[in-house]
């Protein structure tokens, strides 16, 4: 009898014969980039010095606008941790509260 293909004989190995890789081509790794990345961001790097006054006074207020950018979240991030943390601190002084109301002067000693 004359095979097309070669049989596979799977009792040769100590691997299961489901174990065995099969020949499939290689997966190309996964690039991750920054959510703030942007095309924009690609050209900008790709760019040349400016030829032009006026090409150069264009980056920089991009640039600025960026940076802005960027200030405003890092103060809206701040306004938040802050109030979070003041509602944390006042969760505390309520419980503070409850246990002195509840055990008067005899809440802090030890038993």
């Amino acid at each position: 009898m004359l095979a097309a293909r070669p049989l596979r004989i799977y009792s040769t190995g100590e691997r299961h014969w489901r174990q065995h890789s099969t020949q499939r081509p290689r997966r190309l790794p996964i690039i991750v980039k920054a959510a703030s990345y942007t095309k924009d961001d690609e050209h900008e790097k790709l760019k040349l010095i400016p030829q032009t006054k006026d090409d150069e006074i264009v980056k920089l207020k991009t640039e600025l606008n960026k940076c802005k950018e960027a200030e405003r979240k890092i103060k809206r991030h701040a306004k938040w941790l802050l109030r979070s943390t003041q509602a944390a601190h006042k969760d505390a002084q309520d419980i503070i509260e409850i246990i002195k109301d509840l055990y008067g002067d005899d809440a802090y000693e030890s038993p």
